[in-house]
Order: C-alpha cells, then structure tokens, then sequence
C-alpha cells in the first residue's frame, strides 16, 4: 500500500545518504556517526518493529549522523546529503520532539550564504510537518527574523520573509482549526464585584455584556477560513492533499523546494498566474514578443536567418489557439498526455516541457553529440557535424508523431532552435556561448524565482504581476548583455 511505500523509500534513501557519509575517510566524525547510523538503521528493519518510522525517530543515532554533517558547511557533498535527509526525516515525522533543541542549535550554526535557503527550507518543515510550537516557534521565527536581516544578500532576505508569511499561515490554521473551550471547561471563579443594590447590579450586568472579550480560536475560525479560502498557495496545498495536482517531473533541485507536496502546490499556483497573464493581450503580445526576438537573436549569431523559426513558431502557435478554441486543448492534452504532460499551460509545454527539458537534454547529451563534440576536427567541420546530429535526432523524434498533431509542429520549432543551442552551449567560446549560457542561467533563475514567489503571493493576479516583474527584469539582463 501507499503507506508501506513511502516507509520503503524513506528507508532506502536514508541508507543511501548514509552510505555516501560513511564513505568520507578524511572526515573521522561524519564517517563514524554514519557508520552507528547504518548499523542502527539495519537494527529496525530487520527486527519487524510495527511502527518503523517512529523507532526511526526515536533512534538518536540516525539523527545525530545528519546533524554531524551539517557542520560540514564547507563540504558541499556532506552537506547537502545531511540537510536532503534531515527534510525526509522531518517531512516523513520521522524526528522526536525532544530533538528540536538539538536541530535548532545545528540549523543555526549554518551560516553560509550558499545554504541559506536549504536551512530555511527546513525550518519552514519543521513547522508545517514537525508541528513545533511555543519555545521552538519562537527560534524558528528568531533564526528567519536573522536572515531577514542579511542585507548583503537580497535573495535570502526575500526568502526569509516569505518563510516567515507561510509559517504565520500555518500557525492561524492551527488556531482555526483548534476546538472551541467548552463552558464547563472554563473554571467558574467569584466575582470580586461588592454587592450591589439591584439597579446598580443591573448596570453592571450590562458592563460585563458589553465588555470586550479574548479572541477565541472558535470566534476566529470562520473569518480566517474564509480569509484563507483565497488565498491562493493555501488553496493549491488543498488541491494537492485532494491530489487534484499532477506534472510530469518534480524538480525539487532546480526549484528549491522543500517536498514533494510544495512543489506541486507551487506549480499550481504557477498555473494559475499564468492563466491571468495570458488573459491579458497585453502581456500575451510582449511574451511572443520578447521570446521571438531572444530566439532570433541567437539564430542571427550563429549565422542563421530566423524566418524558418518566425515561420514554425507561428505556425504552432496557431494551431494551439485554434485547439483552446476548438474543444479547450484537450486534443493537445490527449497527444501530450503520453509524455507526462498533465495540463496545457505555459508553464508545462514552454518551460518545463520545452526549456528545462532540452536544457536538461544539453547537461547530458546524446551519445551522437558527444562523439561531434570529440572528435579532432576544425571548428567549422565540427559544427556542420553537430547540426547532422542534431537533425538525426529530431528527424527519429519526428517519426513517432501524429501526422497532424502538435508535436509535429514542435518538432519543427526545435529544428531550428536544437542546433543554435547545442552548439553554444557545447561548443567553443564565443558570442553564441556567451549569450546561450546566459539565456540558460536566466531561464534556470526564472524558474526559481517563481517558486520563491508562489508561496507568497494571496491570489493569482499578485502572482501574475509578480511573474511578469520578474521576466521583464531577466529579458532586460538578457537583451544587456546580447551583442548588437
């Protein structure tokens, strides 16, 4: 069942993270408390307890391998594999209460402003999943309040103060939630009032109708629900515990996302703001804009002609309005749906579908490309035989789609643009590189600046703004540094 799964991957991933710590010879401490760790470890499972996650938890051993390696700031590969296990451990309740104050203390002793975000992650799950309260709210707000305040770092100060806005909503959701005290649970005390005679008694019965009272969490609970209800990321994590929310990768590296969970909350949010943009004509008009004239840019460095893009481009454009017209873009769906695609949208056919994909695509190319790229050739032979390449590979893609479908039409899209790309950001340096390892790191950033925004914003139009602030910065970096 689900449940026996999630416990099966918590175990193998916990093992594979303490193996890899337990491997690093020229550091003794890590090395030791990963191997007492495995050993544990190896301890519950093969013993049938009944409740493996809270003996996990309960395990201190297991915990203090991780909380060891998060003194390894300067260690990006300890560091990373302890603070990765520490949010499965705490996003899986997997992690005693009475261990708060110790990871307190190993969270705060991170200041390295490469991991800044990673520790913010942890203490936003130490709340929503760890459910911390009293003292150990108070440090989690203290340690957020501490990287609001690095000025000298802009990005980690935004991402303090929406941790801080996520943490504060998580808290008023527990106080609406919470019942209401009872009458009789309300101890009766005598009144301090002297007796009065009946007229003055009557007055004073009045004054205390009157009298202000304590908010109670019951009095509060129907306000702050509706309050809640539009908002936006609160109603998107409602939608992903319904499990109404799918995508076809999840890219918690890439995103900086804490789980699984926010991540499909953050892309639905996403979803929706990019519903409000393109709305607007406005906004639809500078995105074909701006991307057009990115693209063409490039395709003139390489010493291309853009028209075939222009002529692609349009043409596949034109068919997806015609499809939303026609029945919504479920043809579209029905075609992509085979690929993982779970909903037509900006953000899954153009950015994750399209960018992050053939990026990913270029991080580790096809073993054609590879063998161009090596070979002992001029330049310009090596080019012409990267472009073969790249036109094999999309020729054999090509086949397998419909006859008159989508993919069809996008094939021919990243027929002009797969070469451009694969040759600046394999090839030799040049003023293509330069501007296609730029436009890579802006669409890479974009992406998660989007992330970092969504669990802010209350309602979609916001989001929208937010996102279309930010693109316009990244198109005006780009187009900066473009050569004229």
């Amino acid at each position: 069942n689900m449940a026996a799964s999630r416990v099966r991957q918590l175990v193998e991933s916990l093992q594979t993270d303490l193996h890899g710590l337990a491997g690093e010879k020229k550091k003794p401490a890590v090395k030791m408390s990963a191997e007492r760790a495995l050993l544990r470890l190896r301890g519950i499972t093969t013993s049938k307890e009944e409740n493996i996650v809270e003996a996990i938890s309960k395990a201190g051993d297991i915990l203090t391998a991780f909380l060891v390696g998060l003194e390894e700031v300067k260690s990006p590969k300890v560091f990373q594999l302890s603070i990765s296990s520490l949010h499965r451990l705490i996003e899986n309740e997997a992690v005693d209460p009475a261990s708060y104050d110790r990871i307190l203390e190993a969270l705060n002793g991170v200041r390295d402003s490469a991991e800044d975000a990673q520790v913010l992650r942890c203490l936003l799950l130490l709340v929503s999943r760890g459910r911390v309260a009293g003292p150990h709210l108070a440090q989690v707000y203290s340690s957020c309040i501490a990287f609001y305040g690095a000025k000298d770092n802009a990005v980690i100060s935004a991402a303090a103060l929406g941790t801080m806005r996520q943490i504060t909503g998580l808290v008023f959701d527990r106080l609406a939630a919470a019942p209401a005290p009872s009458p009789a649970s309300t101890p009766s005390t005598p009144s301090s009032r002297p007796t009065a005679p009946p007229a003055a008694a009557a007055a004073a019965a009045e004054e205390d109708a009157i009298e202000p009272l304590p908010l109670a969490p019951a009095l509060a609970a129907p306000k702050y629900a509706q309050q809640q209800q539009q908002h936006l990321f609160e109603h998107s994590q409602a939608r992903v515990r319904d499990g109404e929310v799918r995508c076809r990768k999840i890219r918690l590296a890439a995103t900086g996302c804490p789980s699984e969970s926010h991540f499909l909350a953050c892309v639905a949010s996403i979803r929706a703001a990019f519903r409000v943009v393109l709305e607007s004509e406005a906004d639809r008009t500078w995105l074909h804009a701006t991307g057009t004239a990115m693209i063409a840019r490039l395709l003139q460095l390489s010493g291309r002609s853009p028209q075939k893009f222009e002529a692609a481009q349009e043409n596949i454009l034109r068919f997806v309005r015609d499809a939303l017209a026609a029945d919504s873009g479920q043809s579209i769906l029905s075609e992509l749906s085979s690929r993982g695609v779970a909903e037509v949208s900006f953000y899954d056919i153009v950015l994750d579908f399209t960018f992050l994909d053939a990026l990913e695509d270029l991080e580790n190319p096809p073993s054609a490309l590879t063998t161009v790229m090596r070979a002992w050739v001029p330049q310009a032979v090596k080019q012409g035989m990267l472009d073969a390449a790249v036109a094999v590979v999309v020729a054999t893609k090509r086949k397998k789609a419909s006859a008159n479908g989508f993919m069809l039409r996008y094939y021919d899209v990243m027929e002009e643009i797969s070469p451009v790309l694969a040759w600046g950001l394999l090839g030799p340096a040049s003023p293509l590189a330069t501007a296609c390892h730029r436009l890579k790191e802006s669409i890479v950033a974009f992406t998660a600046d989007m992330f970092r925004l969504a669990p802010s914003a209350a309602t979609a139009p916001e989001l929208a703004a937010a996102i279309l602030a930010e693109a316009r910065r990244h198109a005006a970096e780009i187009f900066a540094t473009l050569p004229t």
